[in-house]
């Protein structure tokens, strides 16, 4: 048996009132083999068919930063080296395979749309995990306000708007939290 073709984890638009430092998160119900990130510029589609957001990245360039924290672990890692977006380069960042089930982005925006790709982990065979067959695949997204500890300084976010959101997993949640 070969090895389970990449899929969409998520798809969305992180939306704020104003241009400003942020923090937005993606809690996955599951572990997750995060494989790539693409940033969608403003009306630009995914290089996924499967992905029928439309971008609304704004401003057209401004520094971001991606994080993970995998299960059991205290403290985010970065996922990638800081990088600057912009409309005019690539925005699909291809990253070495990271299992987690929490991804967090940082940077100086108004919005931010992000499609995640890779696998569950229980597809590529990380974890013995039990698997419902039975069970359907649900799209939903939970907003919860908290703190992220031990990510480095932080920014304040305001609450989010969702335009549309795309998931072949079981379960996603989506935090929006104010930092100290």
């Amino acid at each position: 048996m070969g090895r389970p073709e990449l899929c969409v984890l998520f798809a969305q638009t992180f939306v704020h009132s104003q241009l400003d430092e942020y923090v937005d998160e993606v809690i996955f119900a599951e572990p997750v083999v995060i494989t790539a990130c693409e940033f969608l510029e403003q009306n630009a589609s995914s290089a996924s068919p499967a992905v029928t957001l439309i971008g609304a990245t704004s401003p057209p360039s401004f520094a971001l930063e991606v994080f993970v924290q995998s299960e059991g672990e205290t403290r985010f890692r970065r996922l990638c080296q800081p990088l600057l977006y912009s409309h005019s380069s690539s925005n699909v960042l291809e990253v070495e395979a990271v299992v987690t089930n929490h991804l967090v982005v940082r940077g100086s925006y108004r919005s931010l749309t992000l499609v995640i790709y890779g696998n569950t982990a229980e597809d590529l065979g990380q974890f013995n995990i039990e698997v419902d067959l039975d069970s359907s695949l649900t799209n939903i997204v939970c907003f919860i306000e908290g703190k992220i500890e031990d990510l480095p300084p932080a920014l304040l976010p305001t609450k989010l708007t969702i335009e549309e959101s795309i998931s072949p997993l079981k379960t996603l949640s989506l935090k929006a939290v104010a930092l100290d």
